[in-house]
């Protein structure tokens, strides 16, 4: 075994198997984001009604799952679950006890997938009828939408640079 072998073999030891990308499956609950179709903050799931994004991307994606922040109350997540029932789409709780995220809601496939802007702008979030109709619309984004998430990339990326 070379020296770095053996280095290796200590940080493993030590600290763990190392993590790809450990920032992102944090931020989108577990999930990769290449994988993540569509994204709901907390306060959004917190809605009275569930956004119509959520019925079109139930929609348009096969074999995806609905993964829900377990450490919401019941009383936001319930109507999601019952949605995952009643189209027998798989869901999961995750509950994270390390990390916080402001991340309620994702729907996640199990390959990549491209989609461009998976969160929705608090404006963006058009909510469906109560009667839970089909969804009618494109499956992307409006372009509002995608300026929110150029400018959030944007303040992020200088205040990292500035950080550093």
């Amino acid at each position: 075994m070379g020296k770095e072998d053996v280095m290796d073999y200590l940080k493993r030891g030590m600290y763990g198997t190392p993590e790809l990308k450990p920032e992102e499956k944090k931020r989108y609950l577990g999930e990769f984001r290449e994988r993540v179709v569509l994204a709901l903050t907390q306060r959004q799931v917190r809605g009275k009604d569930i956004p119509r994004q959520v019925h079109e991307a139930l929609d348009a994606y096969r074999n995806i799952t609905i993964v829900l922040n377990g450490d919401m109350e019941y009383e936001a997540i319930g109507k999601y679950i019952r949605l995952a029932n009643a189209r027998n789409v798989p869901y999961r709780k995750v509950h994270d006890q390390q990390h916080e995220t402001e991340i309620g809601l994702v729907i996640a496939s199990p390959v990549p997938v491209d989609v461009p802007c998976v969160e929705l702008s608090d404006g963006d979030a058009g909510l469906a009828d109560t009667n839970n109709a089909a969804p009618s619309g494109s499956d992307k984004p409006d372009r509002g939408s995608r300026r929110g998430i150029a400018k959030k990339l944007k303040s992020a990326l200088r205040r990292k640079h500035d950080h550093v």
